[in-house]
């Protein structure tokens, strides 16, 4: 039996390699390669470009910085961190100027 599923071709755009932004679909993957190119002509290689085949939908989103962090000790090990242990050293003031 022939798999029929049809690939849709994406360029995802991290801009700065940090903020996601989906281009497409793109209807062959010669079309894609143009528009990174011509990407890559007008915004330098600052943006992080990548190809994306999908047979689905696709949704790309970021997180914030504050989404990922533990919001305190218990939901640190929860989410299979070690503990914070109590001797770790303070970066205010920094360790440099502590001695």
């Amino acid at each position: 039996m022939a798999d029929n599923t049809k690939v849709q071709h994406y360029l995802l755009v991290m801009h700065g390699d940090v903020e996601p932004e989906l281009l497409g679909p793109f209807g062959t993957e010669s079309s894609r390669t143009d528009r990174a190119r011509l990407h890559r002509e007008e915004h330098g290689d600052e943006d992080g470009l990548y190809r994306v085949n999908a047979t689905g939908t696709v949704d790309v989103d970021s997180y914030t910085g504050r989404e990922l962090e533990p919001t305190d000790e218990s939901e640190r090990v929860a989410m299979g961190l070690d503990p914070i242990p109590d001797d770790t050293p303070s970066l205010d003031p920094p360790w440099w100027e502590a001695r």
